[in-house]
Parts: C-alpha cells; sequence; structure tokens
C-alpha cells in the first residue's frame, strides 16, 4: 500500500529514492558492487522525471500480460480465437518454391510423365484440385505459425511441427506404389495424429497438421519422391 502511494506521487517518490537509496538499492542493482547515488549519477536521479512511473492493479497487470505470448501458458484459459485464414495467392511465393517442387514431382511420377508445373496439369482436372488444396493447407500452417508468434511462448510452433514430424515420417518411409500415393498416405496419417501436450492444440484444425507436413517437405525433412 506504501509503495502505491508512492507511484501515485512523483515528488514523494523521489523524496523516498533520495532518502532510502542506500537501503533500498545500492546494493541491489549489482551483485558486483555497489552503487552510490553521488556524482554525475546522483546529479541525474535529481533531473529524472518520477512521473513515468505509475501503479496498476494486479487485474490491470494481468490483462496486459494477457498480451503476450507467455500469458495461456502461464495462466491457462486457451490462446483465443484465431483469425480467418486468407486464401493463398494465385502466384505462389517464393517461399512455397521447394514444396510446390516436391508436390509436381509427386505429379509426375504418378502420372508417369513429366508435370513441372500447373500448366502442365491442365488436361488433369483431379490434380489441379488436388494442387490447389495442397496450397490451402499449407497456406494454414502459415497462419497457425504467424498466429503462435503471437500468442505462444517460442518454440511452440516448432515443437507442434516436430510431434507432427515423428507422427508421420514412419509413414513416409514405407514401401508405396508412387510419390503421390506417398504423400496421400502421409497426409492422411497427418489429419488422424492425434496431438498431446502442445500449447496450440486447441486451434489446431486437420488443415494445419497437412500444411505442417508441407512445411517440412519445404525444408526437405519430408520427401515424397524416393530414390
Amino acid at each position: 500500500m506504501q509503495l502505491e502511494k508512492l507511484l501515485l506521487k512523483a515528488r514523494d517518490l523521489k523524496a523516498q529514492v533520495e532518502l532510502k537509496w542506500d537501503a533500498w538499492c545500492a546494493n541491489s542493482i549489482t551483485s558486483r558492487k555497489a552503487i552510490p547515488l553521488t556524482g554525475a549519477f546522483a546529479d541525474y536521479v535529481s533531473k529524472f522525471d518520477f512521473s513515468i512511473f505509475t501503479f496498476k492493479t494486479s487485474l490491470e497487470a494481468i490483462d496486459e500480460h494477457r498480451k503476450t505470448p507467455y500469458h495461456a501458458a502461464r495462466f491457462g484459459g486457451g490462446v483465443g480465437d484465431r483469425p480467418a485464414v486468407s486464401a493463398p495467392p494465385p502466384t505462389p511465393a517464393p517461399t512455397e518454391s521447394r514444396y510446390l517442387q516436391q508436390l509436381f514431382e509427386a505429379y509426375s511420377d504418378s502420372q508417369k510423365s513429366v508435370l513441372p508445373d500447373l500448366t502442365a496439369l491442365s488436361a488433369h482436372p483431379d490434380l489441379v484440385e488436388h494442387y490447389h488444396r495442397q496450397r490451402e493447407t499449407f497456406y494454414h500452417a502459415e497462419a497457425l505459425r504467424n498466429f503462435a508468434r503471437d500468442t505462444v511462448p517460442p518454440g511452440t510452433f516448432e515443437e507442434l511441427q516436430g510431434e507432427v514430424h515423428a507422427g508421420v515420417v514412419d509413414v513416409s518411409n514405407l514401401p508405396h506404389a508412387d510419390a503421390l500415393v506417398r504423400l496421400s498416405a502421409v497426409m492422411q496419417s497427418a489429419a488422424n495424429l492425434p496431438l498431446t501436450a502442445n500449447g496450440l492444440i486447441s486451434v489446431t484444425k486437420v488443415q494445419d497438421k497437412k500444411g505442417i507436413c508441407h512445411q517440412l517437405a519445404n525444408e526437405d525433412k519430408l520427401k515424397w519422391k524416393k530414390p
């Protein structure tokens, strides 16, 4: 209560800091040495604007903490609602290059002909639809990655990626008829994967788990066409 009163009265706070410096501050700033209130430092403190300090109630402090990535992990209650996921841009971004390359390799392996890009898929409407679905799942996972940056502690999304990888890698390494069959088997496995103790579980959708597989393919942690 005494501190609350001081924080609300800049003049009194300044007077008490100067009066109690040796008792409150001199030996508490660093364990290496005492910091005396003398010389140029004393002049700086004397001229300092103590009105920048204020008092917040516990509820106000918690409300501010709610806006940090650490709130859900510390206080529980979930991470809140995710924003709607935007549709993929018509032209793929450079960040999509590797997983899309792997995707076209899977199409080529399935059709036993070279299908290097979307134009080449025009004779295969089912593959065109498949292509667009894969991009949608990738952007779902990217949106979850961005959401995680502001709502959970660093590393939480990477832990989720690791859990998905651990859940599907054995399926990926099994023999399959072709690369597209392997991709489909991995996606089905990811969709059915029961996630355990990650802070993003409450907002992770089937599309995210499939999209994470494409994120892993983007880093060559999953490969659809085996040598």
